[in-house]
Formats: structure tokens, sequence, C-alpha cells
């Protein structure tokens, strides 16, 4: 149908080694979402850093600007659609799925990827899989529907005020007498919610953050470690090596 507003343009697999490059885009021309069945990678759309790993699922919206890499020790191996039209993002818009670009464990949604890639000798017609992406879009907001009911509203914003503003001090202490909650009780919901410490899980994502400026900037690793909120050059290059396994100028060396 020719102005039929929604267009599957295709189903495939993505399989990463060490050797697979940044992907950079401006304006992206389509909407691509993707599943992760093993390892991991670095994902940046509009601003906002994620490290998706197994059972997750990532979009790059029509229109965004986005740039993507697997993780070189454990690349990730992916499903992934590719879709266009009125109809998708007005389908992304009305769920509340439009700037949300990483969804954790997803693993029960993964056999959709795996209906549209087994397309057998009876292609579908665009309508029938305008129908199946609306089940599928409609499901992937309840997934998330549930898991922000689910989490303690005050640990799902601490989790969200530790993946950004890494130039500037954090105080645990002071976000937790916002709460009604003592500071120890908070690590131990958080910790409950995400299977580790408030300040482990914000060293990790510096972390993510410095491999990513390490990759992708001409940024000195003093000035990395100034944007990362770091007393000092010595003491991110020594965090770094220990978490890593080599130095900043190491890592940056074998990119």
């Amino acid at each position: 149908m020719e102005n039929f507003p929604f267009e599957f343009q295709a189903a495939a697999h993505g399989n990463a080694d060490a050797q697979t490059p940044v992907f950079e885009r401006f304006d992206y021309s389509v909407c691509t979402i993707e599943y992760i069945v093993s390892g991991s990678g670095y994902l940046e759309v509009n601003g906002t850093s994620c490290t998706p790993g197994p059972d997750d699922i990532y979009q790059l919206p029509k229109h965004s600007n986005h740039r993507y890499w697997p993780n070189r020790q454990g690349p990730w191996q992916k499903l992934f659609i590719v879709v266009d039209g009125n109809f998708m993002e007005e389908l992304l818009r009305v769920h509340g799925l439009k700037e949300i670009y990483h969804i954790r464990d997803c693993r029960s949604l993964k056999h959709w990827f795996e209906h549209w890639l087994d397309q057998g000798s009876a292609p579908r017609s665009q309508e029938q899989y305008a129908v199946e992406f609306h089940q599928f879009v409609a499901e992937l907001a309840a997934h998330v529907r549930r898991g922000n009911d689910r989490c303690n509203p005050h640990v799902r914003e601490l989790h969200a005020l530790l993946q950004s503003g890494f130039g500037k001090p954090f105080s645990l202490t002071g976000y937790a007498a916002s709460t009604p909650y003592t500071k120890e009780h908070l690590i131990r919901l958080f910790r409950e919610e995400y299977q580790v410490t408030p300040y482990e899980f914000r060293l990790r994502k510096k972390m993510e953050q410095a491999r990513a400026l390490l990759l992708n900037s001409m940024l000195s690793v003093k000035e990395i470690a100034e944007v990362l909120g770091f007393s000092s050059q010595y003491h991110f290059s020594n965090c770094f090596k220990a978490r890593i396994g080599k130095s900043p100028s190491d890592f940056r060396k074998t990119i």
C-alpha cells in the first residue's frame, strides 16, 4: 500500500567482534530496535549514555543523534528490527517510549525478534507487521511500567542522579536527608533493587564514561579526570587501572 503509514524494513542478526568500529549517526532516518542476546556494549543517544547487556533492549529513534560500539572484551550479539513511518513514531509517543532508549531485562520480549526473523515462505504484509509491532510496543511499555511501579520512587530518583553530574561531588548523606530513610536504609533498598551499592554503581558509570571519552574524544587523561570529578589525574589513573586492567593511556592505545 503506497501511503501506508508504517514500514517494516528489516529483521536481522547483528554480530560484533573486538574490531567492530564505532557507529555514529546524526538525524537518523529510521528507527532501529535491538535485543541483546549476549555480550554488552556502549550506547549514547541524544546526550544520554548507557551500557546495555544481555536481555536488554535499546532503540535508536528516528531523527536521533547517536553512536554505539561493542565491549571489546565481550562484544554483543544482537537481534534487531528496522522500522519507519508516522504510525511507528505515534505508537512510541503514545506509549511513553519515545525518549526511553535502554530497557533492561526484556527476555520475555525476545520471541518477537525471533518471530520477525523467521518469516518462512509467506512474507507478511505491512498491515500484519503494523499489528505485530503495535502488540510488541504495548508489551514493551507494560514491561517498563511494571519496573517503575515496583521500584521505590526515592531509589529510582537516586539511580537517575547517580548517572549524571560526574564533575560535581554527590552526597548520599545529603540526598538521604531529603527522603524518609537513613543513608544505611537507602543503601540497602538500592542494593536490593540494582544488586549493587550506590557508590559502586556511580563508580561503574564513571568508568563507562571514561572509556567512552578515551575512545571518542581528544581530551587528555588529566582533562577526563576533571570531567569525571576525580581529585587528581593520579587518582583517576589508579582507579581506572584497578577496574579495567590497563592505565587510561594504555587503554587508549589499544583501541
